[in-house]
């Protein structure tokens, strides 16, 4: 069968770009024809370009009217914007020999005009449907293009947040009509379907249908750090709950305190990683002593791996990690006051092989 996928697949984001490869390579396994429609809009292409001002700046509106200050506006988000460079060259080698991708489409009124040719196209998986975001409120993602006849499903696609405002309702209801079937990631995501008259499953991230054993594979075998260490993935940079048990467990038990850097350096890291891809992000993961971090993808790979783990996040949007860990009995290692590492691992490989059999059969179903 011939499938099209479409998700924020190229947005130098672990999760990301390791969701996307991973229904990929599910799919082609059960011998579909897999691609991942190589959807790239402006608002996906800013991330390494010197003249991008990000309209959350205070002084967008005005640098967008004045070169000069936008000039000296980019020079000040430069140092920032770029000291990932090595992290861009990573991920589009990993792009360029890991992901199977259609002709490129620069915008939706190209992807409207010339659609891949499909049986079924898959939206999903991750934040696509988070109309906090830009992606949210595009129709590329709600799947309005192409010939009527093709199926259309979602695969564990996400909204994010846990109710969309009022001004978006309408247009999202009608754009998910035209969905054969529907799967979420979350529990909230189902009560949003529900809100609008809609039915949906609630299926796993697209990288437990991968085993652990494919991840380590994938990740090689080859351990990055020559030094017993524990992996800290701090996207915030803002609890101090997270940087106190890392030292903590750091000088308790004489591990090197590493960390794999979001968009700046970890202040409280005794080595700093800045230009890890994928498969270097999974490697650390896999030989670690312990994973503390506030990234859902970074919790789930912690989970495969078997990993001893602790998640701190203090956002609104906390559902689909605190989902993920109730299925699977860790909700003692989100927000703990005292963090326990002891972990029945093989109660929780279980429990997700379970939730990988249910998620793969409404694949099943509806291919």
């Amino acid at each position: 069968m011939k499938i099209r996928t479409i998700t924020c697949h190229d947005v130098y984001n672990y999760g990301a770009s390791l969701q996307a490869y991973a229904l990929q390579q599910y799919l082609e396994t059960k011998g579909h024809d897999v691609k991942i429609i190589d959807y790239k809009p402006d608002y996906m292409r800013v991330h390494y370009k010197f003249w991008h001002v990000p309209p959350s700046s205070r002084y967008y509106t005005r640098a967008m009217r004045n070169p000069i200050l936008r000039f000296f506006l980019c020079c000040y988000f430069a140092p920032k914007r770029f000291n990932t460079i090595g992290r861009k060259w990573k991920f589009d080698k990993f792009r360029r020999n890991y992901l199977h991708l259609t002709r490129r489409y620069n915008s939706y009124a190209e992807l409207q005009a010339a659609p891949p040719s499909a049986d079924v196209y898959i939206a999903g998986s991750d934040q696509i449907w988070n109309c906090a975001l830009p992606n949210g409120k595009d129709p590329a993602y709600f799947l309005q293009f192409g010939r009527k006849a093709t199926q259309r499903i979602s695969y564990a696609a996400s909204f994010a947040i846990p109710e969309i405002p009022t001004e978006h309702q309408k247009q999202m209801s009608n754009w998910l009509k035209c969905f054969d079937a529907i799967s979420v990631r979350e529990h909230t995501g189902l009560s949003i379907l529900h809100s609008m008259g809609l039915e949906g499953v609630e299926v796993i991230d697209p990288v437990f249908l991968l085993k652990g054993h494919q991840w380590k594979a994938f990740a090689g075998s080859k351990q990055l750090i020559d030094k017993k260490y524990l992996l800290v993935y701090d996207l915030y940079l803002n609890d101090t709950r997270l940087q106190h048990e890392a030292e903590r467990i750091s000088s308790e038990q004489g591990l090197k305190l590493v960390a794999v850097d979001a968009n700046v350096k970890c202040p409280y890291a005794q080595i700093n990683i800045s230009d890890a891809g994928p498969q270097e992000f999974v490697n650390l993961i896999s030989h670690a002593e312990y994973v503390l971090s506030n990234s859902f993808h970074a919790t789930a790979f912690a989970l495969m791996l078997n990993r001893p783990f602790a998640v701190f996040y203090k956002y609104a949007n906390i559902s689909r990690m605190a989902d993920i860990l109730h299925h699977l009995g860790a909700d003692n290692s989100l927000n703990p006051s005292t963090p326990c590492y002891e972990f029945d691992w093989n109660e929780i490989n279980r429990r997700i092989q379970t939730m990988r059999e249910n998620s793969i059969q409404y694949l099943t179903e509806h291919l």
